[in-house]
Order: structure tokens, then C-alpha cells, then sequence
């Protein structure tokens, strides 16, 4: 044990020194794509939500916690102490902050009233847990230099794109590869599942509105970009088909808005874009096909009935249903101020028909609601909506190609884990939690670097993104590109 707890203390020093070298050379980027790498290797090595363990799950004194928010944490104290921390903080706080700041506060003192009523404390603390998910990773991704995040995006999209395409078909062919390492217990290559889906169509989002932008090598980025957008397509679930539709939903309202980001960019080079697609509707085709051929049959409209209405559906549907009815029964005991962190309830389970106690409600709104009561409902609310203001305003701004461009993939990824709240709790999944972290955290960055970091020579007006391209130093290709290093 003695051992053990020294190579563990090794690790963290090291690590820290680490962090604290990337902050002092000026690399924040480097910290957020690890925290964001360790949450998509997480989620495609345990498929299943609450396997996780070994490295990307350290355990200490009984209670575990996720390597990303430790991550954060470490790289928050790094930057602290880095001689460059007052140029890496925001130098700018906007309204979304403010609302973040307050519902995550009063989410916090939610946790002081489950405690003081004798909810069991564990609940408690997990669901407390949302504080450090969401607010310590959006702090850390709002001092991110954008321009020097952007290219990295598109290239991690470049890589994850094939590996959701062989998790694929691994999973058609039915066959798993077993990755038991002593760091890694339990891990396997089999299946893309329901939080890594979502994660990867988030990578997606932001690779794609970055794309949108780039003076070259647009289709193949285009390409990858989608193939992690389409991902959700190949698992049964609403939820997160309705993550990843909202956020193409809002990449394409960008796209064919008067004033929104990616349009001239689409309207100049649409063929680049219908190439991409046309490739991307090729590959599923051949995957269709290779599936027929193989004698396992696959039919699109059955899949799309099974996913939405088969018989195991509409019993979640109805048991979603009593959980919301029963929830609100609780919740109308304290409307106001919320019945505290760790409250449950019971509601009839449709499926094995039965009672089943859970403090969870599969909505988001509700989970608050029933928690933190309508103040802490009310506040979410205004945080997100601030976000995706500031998202817009943004998008309309003179800042740099790379800070709207993030800007747009950000509220695209935002609004979708938001919709996807509508159907299924995603404060308490830490690895949708810290993703949601980052979209606040990447929004501020885009909002704040906006108003501080202008082009020189570029003109505010009703353009998008590609607007005041042709108006900044940057008029060559070969300098456009300089800006995505």
C-alpha cells in the first residue's frame, strides 16, 4: 500500500509539472485537449456508463473520482501559479458567467440543505459532484487560446472519425476486443455507447463548424467532422439522436442565416460540402450493404420504428411519464427552494411492474426543480440562454475566423447536451457533464477573445464568420492557414 500510494503521489507531481510547464510556454490548449481526450477514451473503453475504473477512475479512501476533473483541477492550480495565469484568465466576465457562477452556487447550497435534512450523504456528494464538472472545466476552457485550438479539433476529429466507423463495425459483426491492461481493468473495443456517441458528436460539432472556416483541406475535415455528427445514428437511442439533431439543427441554422457564421464559407465552396456528404452517404450505404450480405439484415425503417416506438420504448416512455408525475408531486412540496441534493421519490417501473425508489428523473429541468427548487430552475435556464446570446453576438462580431468559428460548434454542442437533458439526467454522468463544462467554458472563451482580440483592419458588420476575411492582413492562403496552426 505504502507503494502504491507513493506511485500515486509520483504521478500527480509529475503530472502537475507537466501542467505547469504547458501554462508557463504559453500551451492552455494542450490542457483542455487532454481533459477532453481523457473523456472520449473514457467512454470508449467502458461503453457502459459507471464501469469506468483503474486509471481513468482513481479511487482514494473508498470514494472514486474521474482522472479528467482531477486533471482540471491540477491544471487550475498550474495556471494559478504560472507567471502567465493573469493573461490566461478571462479578462472579461459576461452574464453567462454571472448564471453559471449562481446556479452552480445554488446548487451548492442545495447540497447544505440535503445534508441538514438527512439525505443519505453520498447522494449528496454525487450530485454535488456538478459543481467541479461543469464549473472548475469551464473555467479551465474559458482562459483557452482559440486560435491555437482550432487546428487541433479538426485533426483529433481526422482521427476519431475511423475508430466510431470500427467500433461500428465491431459492432455489427458482433466482436469485441478485449483490452484488460493492469491500468485499465475491464476495458474492451466493442461498441460505441450512449455517452460516447454524444461525446464524439460534440468533437463532431466543433470540427465542423472549424472546417466550415478553413482556406483548405476542407472536405476530408468536412468528412470526419460528420461521420462523428452521424455516430448516434448507429446506436438505439432517443436521446442521443436528439443531442446530436440539435446540434446539426443549429450548425445549419448558422449556416443558412443572413448573419450567421459558416454561410458565405458554404455558399462559396457548397460543392466541397455536398462532396462530403455524398461520401459520408457512400460509406453508410456500403455499411447497409456489407450487413445485408452478411445475413444480419438491416432495415432502416425498423430501426427507426424500434428505436421510437417499439414495445421497450413505450414502456420507458410510460415509466418516464410516472417518474415525472411523482416528481412533481415532490417537487410541489417545496416549489421554491427545492427539497436539497440526494431527495428521492417513487414511481411505478412499467417494465418489471414495480415500485422503484430513484433521486433521479431522466430531465434535467425536473432534477433541478425537485433539488434546487424553481430559483435553481430559473437560473439554469438564464445561464443557457446567456450562453447561446453570447454564442450569437459573438458569431456577428469582428473577432477572429477561429474564435466565431468555436463559437458556433460550442452553442451547437450547448443546446445539444441541453435537449438531451430534456429526456435523460446528464449532470450526474460526469463524462457528459465535463463536455458540458467545456461548451460554457469554450462560448466564454469565444465571447470574451471576441472583444479582446480583434482582427487588425477587420469591419463589425452583419457577415458570419468568413466576414472581414478578405478585410485582415490575412489575404493568402498560405496566411490564412498560419491562423489554425
Amino acid at each position: 500500500m505504502v507503494a502504491v500510494a507513493a506511485l500515486g503521489v509520483a504521478a500527480v507531481a509529475v503530472a502537475f509539472w507537466a501542467l505547469l510547464t504547458a501554462e508557463r510556454t504559453g500551451r492552455r490548449e494542450v490542457t483542455l485537449l487532454v481533459v477532453l481526450g481523457l473523456v472520449v477514451l473514457d467512454t470508449l473503453l467502458y461503453p457502459s456508463y459507471g464501469t469506468t475504473s483503474g486509471l481513468l477512475q482513481p479511487s482514494l479512501g473508498g470514494s472514486s473520482f474521474d482522472l479528467a476533473t482531477c486533471v482540471a483541477v491540477l491544471a487550475l492550480g498550474a495556471r494559478a501559479l504560472a507567471p502567465s495565469a493573469r493573461t490566461a484568465a478571462p479578462r472579461r466576465i459576461g452574464p453567462s458567467e454571472v448564471l453559471w457562477a449562481a446556479f452552480l452556487t445554488w446548487t451548492a447550497a442545495a447540497g447544505v440543505r440535503g445534508a441538514l435534512a438527512g439525505h443519505d450523504l453520498r447522494s449528496v456528494l454525487y450530485e454535488g459532484t456538478v459543481v467541479l464538472h461543469v464549473g472548475l472545466v469551464a473555467v479551465l476552457a474559458a482562459g483557452t487560446p482559440l486560435h491555437r485550438l482550432a487546428g487541433p479539433l479538426a485533426r483529433a476529429a481526422a482521427v476519431l472519425a475511423p475508430v466510431a466507423l470500427l467500433l461500428g463495425g465491431l459492432d455489427a459483426a458482433g466482436l469485441a476486443i478485449d483490452v484488460d491492461l493492469p491500468l485499465l481493468p475491464g476495458a474492451t473495443v466493442r461498441e460505441l455507447g450512449p455517452d460516447a456517441v454524444t461525446v464524439l458528436a460534440a468533437v463532431g460539432a466543433l470540427a465542423a463548424a472549424v472546417t466550415l472556416t478553413k482556406p483548405d483541406h476542407r472536405v476530408p475535415g468536412l468528412l470526419s467532422a460528420l461521420v462523428l455528427l452521424a455516430s448516434p445514428l448507429l446506436l438505439e437511442q432517443r436521446a442521443a439522436w436528439l443531442s446530436a439533431l440539435t446540434m446539426l439543427a443549429v450548425l445549419g441554422l448558422v449556416a443558412v442565416l443572413p448573419s450567421a457564421s459558416p454561410a458565405a464559407a458554404l455558399r462559396a465552396r457548397g460543392g466541397e460540402t455536398l462532396t462530403a456528404v455524398a461520401v459520408l452517404g457512400a460509406l453508410l450505404a456500403g455499411a447497409l450493404v456489407w450487413r445485408v450480405a452478411g445475413g444480419r439484415g438491416f432495415d432502416v425503417t425498423a430501426r427507426i420504428a424500434e428505436t421510437l416506438g417499439s414495445t421497450a420504448k413505450q414502456q420507458s416512455a410510460a415509466s418516464r411519464t410516472n417518474q415525472w408525475d411523482q416528481a412533481l408531486a415532490v417537487a410541489a412540496e417545496h416549489p421554491l427552494l427545492g427539497s436539497g441534493l440526494g431527495t428521492t421519490y417513487q414511481y411505478f417501473e412499467e417494465g418489471p411492474r414495480q415500485l422503484v425508489s430513484s433521486d433521479i428523473t431522466h430531465n434535467i429541468l425536473l432534477d433541478v426543480l425537485l433539488r434546487s427548487g424553481a430559483v435553481g430552475v430559473v437560473l439554469l435556464l438564464l445561464a443557457v440562454l446567456a450562453g447561446a446570446v453570447a454564442g450569437a453576438r459573438t458569431l456577428r462580431s469582428a473577432a477572429a475566423t477561429p474564435a466565431r468559428a468555436i463559437a458556433a460548434g460550442a452553442t451547437a454542442v450547448l443546446l445539444g447536451l441541453l435537449a438531451k437533458g430534456m429526456v435523460e439526467s446528464i449532470f450526474e454522468k460526469h463524462r457528459l457533464a465535463v463536455v458540458l463544462g467545456v461548451a460554457v467554458g469554450l462560448v466564454h472563451a469565444a465571447w470574451s477573445q471576441a472583444r479582446t482580440h480583434r482582427h487588425p483592419g477587420a469591419q463589425p458588420g452583419p457577415a458570419g464568420l468568413d466576414a472581414g476575411r478578405d478585410a485582415t492582413p490575412l489575404t493568402t492562403a498560405s496566411s490564412r492557414s498560419a491562423a489554425w496552426s
